[in-house]
């Protein structure tokens, strides 16, 4: 699939929406939906996980960087997007296993059917952790 296909389009610019829309006003489902989209890229189109990973990864920088000096730690910059540190986990998961096999352990036919059970399994997991990142405050 081509990185500038339609399908790869709306799906960053779902991701780069949910993630603004979050920033303005937080939402579980807003979280959700920027962590499965970014799941779902990054199984159609590999190399699109440095796109997803330098977004996120701005994002944490930028929000460190513009903090009050004296307020100014890694903690901080999490905690303030937690969303953007799980795509930033998802990314590098899944850079680790692209790149940990060379591209050689499995061919992408075989691994299809094992992606879209991770996939779904994946959406439970976020759906089900909704309330446990509520009662940390996480999203509101």
């Amino acid at each position: 699939m081509n990185p500038t296909s339609p399908f790869s389009l709306c799906v960053m610019a779902i991701i780069a929406l949910s993630l603004q829309w979050h920033d303005a006003k937080p939402s579980a489902w807003l979280a959700a939906c920027a962590l499965v989209s970014t799941h779902v890229m990054l199984y159609f189109k590999e190399p699109l996980f440095a796109f997803v990973l330098t977004l996120a990864g701005a994002r944490l920088i930028l929000r460190w960087w513009n903090m009050p000096p004296d307020r100014r730690s890694l903690r901080s910059a999490i905690a303030s997007s937690p969303v953007d540190l799980g795509i930033v986990l998802l990314a590098l998961g899944f850079l680790a296993l692209y790149f940990g096999t060379k591209e050689q352990a499995f061919t992408h036919r075989q691994v299809r059917p094992v992606a879209w059970s991770y996939g779904a399994i994946y959406l439970l997991a976020v759906i089900v952790a909704i309330p446990f990142w509520r009662a940390l405050g996480l999203v509101p």
